[in-house]
């Protein structure tokens, strides 16, 4: 799994991001690294002998068969699409031809399967690669397949040899080996228990584990011929066109993987951003609504109020004070005129008054 999930991503990147196998093709020339070592994986996951999925295969098909022959039945199957739809990925991917245009605007002289013209490569912006003609900067050019580095194959060659010999370790009964294996025996004390009793493996007879050995093979070998049929021996991939033609709404179903994504946005999502939504409108209107009104109140009441006793009373009493001394100076500066006949006349009224109020109040 883990080098057909790096080999995966070293194939878009030789093919500049892409990532629709019906553009590809004809990628083992282009990548003789990347191409063995996902060959060897895929084998591996297929249930191919010796490789290390069919030991690991071999001990959960065995071991459902000693629970429920059924559920042995739908591993198998299992098994047989798992080995289909990988062969497909290879087929469509590294065998054939290529079908990525070669340069960009231009598609290919004949169409592809069926009549469709494929939709040319995409640009590839080259920012100093070492695959590209400049070198340096950005450079425009319609991306050829290549090889990805050794700092990627390097991690695929090493997944790849244990995708060879890694299932060597689970070495079964029926070859030879012992039961438990060394790796049950490692998983033993971690495995969940199974309707209260402790959980063990099932040991079948020598015939029986290779006549399930064999079925599956045979199914897993089976699903592999159907992919070389339909998708490498047909360029033209007419069977599964027709197939889907003939069962439209079961190929609509699976095209659009069950709706799950769609399920998933309709609930999860539409509800989350509903829910959001919502608190959002109570952010807003509840918790600022209260938040705002205290503030409206605190104007409102006390600081308009402040502001108003504050202008009309302090600053009154104040400006009030300021007034009357300034009024009472345009009074008294009257008698302030400079005019000494005016300050001698004063003094002799007042005078003339002490001299009255003195002979009034003695009499």
């Amino acid at each position: 799994k883990a080098c057909l999930f790096l080999g995966a991503g070293s194939v878009i990147h030789g093919c500049g991001g892409e990532q629709d196998m019906r553009k590809m093709g004809g990628l083992r020339k282009f990548m003789p690294v990347t191409h063995a070592t996902m060959l060897l994986a895929t084998l591996a996951i297929s249930g191919a002998p010796l490789l290390a999925g069919f030991f690991s295969k071999d001990e959960i098909l065995a071991g459902a068969f000693g629970y429920s022959p059924l559920l042995w039945g739908v591993g198998v199957i299992t098994a047989g699409f798992t080995a289909f739809y990988m062969f497909r990925l290879y087929f469509m991917t590294f065998q054939g031809q290529y079908r990525g245009a070669q340069t960009v605007g231009i598609q290919q002289s004949e169409p592809a399967h069926g009549g469709e013209d494929l939709i040319p490569d995409r640009v590839h912006l080259d920012d100093g690669d070492q695959h590209s003609p400049s070198g340096h900067g950005h450079h425009a050019h319609a991306h050829v397949p290549h090889e990805s580095p050794w700092s990627m194959t390097g991690v695929l060659v090493i997944l790849a040899a244990l995708s060879l010999v890694g299932g060597y370790v689970g070495w079964p009964a029926a070859f030879g080996g012992s039961f438990p294996t060394p790796f049950q025996s490692w998983l033993a004390p971690v495995l969940l228990a199974v309707d209260g009793h402790a959980f063990h493996f099932h040991e079948a007879s020598h015939s029986l584990e290779i006549l399930l050995m064999a079925a599956s093979v045979g199914v897993a070998a089976l699903g592999v011929l159907l992919a070389f049929l339909f998708y490498l021996r047909d360029p033209s991939w007419s069977t599964p066109r027709m197939l889907a033609a003939r069962f439209a709404p079961l190929h609509r179903l699976l095209e659009n993987k069950y709706y799950i994504d769609e399920i998933y946005g309709a609930t999860f999502i539409a509800g989350t951003m509903l829910v959001a939504r919502v608190l959002a409108w109570i952010d807003e209107w509840i918790i600022d609504g209260a938040v705002n009104l205290v503030r409206h109140a605190t104007v409102y009441l006390f600081a308009i109020g402040s502001s108003t006793f504050d202008r009309v009373v302090i600053d009154g009493a104040v400006n009030g004070v300021a007034e009357v001394t300034r009024r009472g100076s345009f009074a008294f500066r009257r008698l302030q005129s400079g005019v000494v006949q005016n300050y001698a006349l004063v003094m002799g009224s007042g005078i003339v008054a002490l001299a009255a109020v003195y002979l009034m109040f003695r009499s």
